[in-house]
């Protein structure tokens, strides 16, 4: 296709974690909501996990399409945000795990079940800042 005619390797990365970007917190929010929306007793904040990272993955596909050397980084900083965020609300059902007593969230064994969704997509979530952030510094020198 034209469009892609003068991508490079690069443009391609960038592409590509944008749609990852999207995709997993696609499928992230709702589970969260839907599975455990009623099971937490805190402020759960993924919100903002879905407003940061859905962001991040626009302007990562901006950047595939118009390389501009100032907007790389900015995937970068938000995808930083989101993984804060993320890493915030994993830290409640972490500690009805660590607690005999289940204070945030109804039961240990909903407890359980969210960690392992939160660390799951926590991780998804940090190697895409990683591989962001590696983007930044390799040069594109190569045509795809």
């Amino acid at each position: 296709m034209k469009l892609f005619k003068n991508f490079t390797w690069k443009n391609y990365a960038w592409l590509g974690i944008g749609l990852a970007c999207i995709v997993a917190v696609l499928i992230f929010f709702p589970i969260d909501r839907g599975l455990y929306g009623t099971d937490m007793h805190f402020n759960d904040f993924s919100q903002f996990t879905l407003i940061f990272l859905l962001s991040a993955g626009a302007l990562a596909i901006l950047q595939a399409f118009l390389p501009l050397p100032f907007l790389s980084i900015a995937p970068s900083i938000l995808i930083g945000c989101g993984v804060g965020s993320h890493l915030y609300i994993a830290c409640y059902p972490l500690a009805d795990i660590t607690e005999p007593v289940a204070f945030f969230t109804n039961d240990v064994d909903r407890a359980h079940e969210m960690v392992n969704l939160f660390i799951t997509f926590l991780v998804i979530f940090a190697l895409l800042g990683i591989l962001t952030i590696v983007l930044n510094f390799l040069s594109p020198k190569k045509k795809a």
